[in-house]
């Protein structure tokens, strides 16, 4: 994502958790040569930048960890933007994930299942290889409705544009379709747009 904004022209901090895709992205930078593209290896919610951004952008994370670590993590976006800014994340939906728990895919010589925990509204996304289940990996993360996003908004200083949500798609296990575009409460995810209030 970092690569394809600056290859449109933009200047671009990346800040990457794991080394394998810092040192990826930093061999894309070496690309660009209209824009820069600089790339960091380090925590979201430790690193310590001194300048301040149009637009923080935060992809496929949203919801590690509990609702405090989302305040913690949109307290710091909110520090980082310029006056005007604005921070976009992609939020995952409660209601696909709810739908689609228990679904379990095989892919090459990996399974794949999806579980749903309600009371924490909580998408659980286990991988493991074939014959081997006691060595999933898991991927959790917390779903929130926009309810719940603005209800987390409350302490942070930014506020939900609700009328620029546009919801993404959703895949159809049973039938092995992905349709492009489909309503909130059936997308996959959805990307939001927060401003400073």
């Amino acid at each position: 994502m970092a690569f394809a904004t600056a290859e449109l022209g933009y200047s671009v901090t990346a800040i990457e958790l794991l080394e394998r895709p810092a040192l990826l992205a930093k061999s894309l930078s070496d690309k660009i040569t209209s824009h820069s593209m600089r790339v960091i290896q380090d925590d979201f919610y430790s690193v310590q930048l001194n300048e301040s951004f149009d637009i923080v952008c935060y992809w496929d994370g949203f919801g590690i960890g509990e609702d405090m670590d989302q305040v913690r993590l949109l307290r710091r976006a909110e520090q980082w933007l310029k006056s005007g800014g604005i921070v976009l994340l992609d939020i995952y939906s409660p209601w696909y994930w709810s739908k689609v728990a228990g679904t379990e895919m095989t892919i090459d010589t990996v399974k794949r299942r999806y579980e749903f925990i309600a009371k924490d509204s909580r998408m659980i996304d286990h991988w493991w290889m074939i014959g081997k289940e006691e060595q999933n990996v898991a991927q959790s993360l917390r779903c929130y409705s926009t309810t719940d996003l603005k209800l987390l908004l409350r302490e942070p200083g930014l506020c939900l544009v609700e009328e620029e949500i546009v919801p993404s798609g959703a895949v159809n296990y049973a039938e092995g379709t992905y349709q492009e575009k489909e309503i909130l409460e059936g997308c996959m995810q959805y990307p939001v747009k927060l401003v400073k209030r």
